[in-house]
């Protein structure tokens, strides 16, 4: 099948741009050119453990972009020498905490931030731009279950955007980051059944997985709720639709 890297907007919920690859693993190929793409300067960037690489944080900074990435093994080294810190965090260490609890659906999550800018570790990972390490403890209660998870990873807060490097604000780029699946890819799995999907010959799947993710931003941008309920909606109400979409001199025959 296609793999699709895209750049989503945590606010408005967006895609801004988009590549596809029929080779899995080669999105960290076309990651770079996604983002080319968009613009950086005194953005946060967020992503998978996955883009957590070298050349991708380099050529963030190099633009005065900002990151927060999760670390994983793919860096095991870097993980190795965070999940270490937070451990036995050293005596007068900087340390920010934030706490933040949310509910959707019968589910509490609460995620625990710890957050350190302490000069000898960034000094000896030596990452591109590192000026933060972090840890995010989520617990997760649902049907009377608990699951528990312990994250860490990286930030880079640009000099111009020095105000919100705060574990507080950082909390928030994460479940930014975490709400893409919610907003894009579980969309496109419940609302547009992809999975059921019969479309497989040369292009096509690539070209319908853009179209879909230009329907799911124009939606978001209209701040549309609940899509089952607008596509009933515009289906029976085709005017609506193009009133919606600001085509106001359309004309139904």
């Amino acid at each position: 099948g296609i793999h699709i890297v895209a750049a989503f907007t945590h606010k408005l919920q967006s895609v801004l741009f988009e590549m596809g690859t029929d080779t899995k693993g080669k999105e960290l190929v076309i990651g770079p050119e996604v983002l080319r793409n968009i613009p950086l300067n005194n953005h946060m960037v967020t992503g998978d453990a996955m883009f957590t690489q070298r050349k991708i944080c380099e050529q963030i900074v190099s633009r005065d972009g900002g990151y927060v990435f999760t670390v994983k093994g793919n860096q095991q080294a870097v993980e190795e020498a965070i999940r270490l810190y937070f451990a036995d965090v050293p005596w007068k260490a900087p340390v920010q905490t934030d706490r933040m609890v949310t509910y959707w659906k019968g589910r509490k999550e609460k995620r625990i931030i710890r957050m350190s800018n302490y000069p000898q570790l960034l000094s000896y990972l030596n990452w591109p731009g590192l000026t933060h390490v972090w840890e995010c403890t989520r617990e997760v209660k649902r049907k009377g279950q608990t699951t528990t998870e312990v994250a860490i990873g990286i930030a880079s807060f640009p000099q111009e955007l020095e105000n919100l490097a705060t574990a507080e604000k950082l909390n928030q780029y994460l479940r930014g980051h975490w709400s893409i699946e919610n907003g894009l890819h579980r969309t496109r799995d419940v609302s547009f059944n992809e999975d059921k999907a019969t479309i497989r010959k040369g292009k096509a799947p690539q070209i319908m997985a853009a179209l879909k993710n230009l329907v799911i931003s124009i939606l978001h941008r209209g701040t549309v709720r609940s899509f089952p309920t607008a596509f009933r909606r515009f289906a029976a109400h085709p005017e609506e639709l193009f009133t919606f979409l600001g085509l106001t001199e359309v004309q139904i025959a």
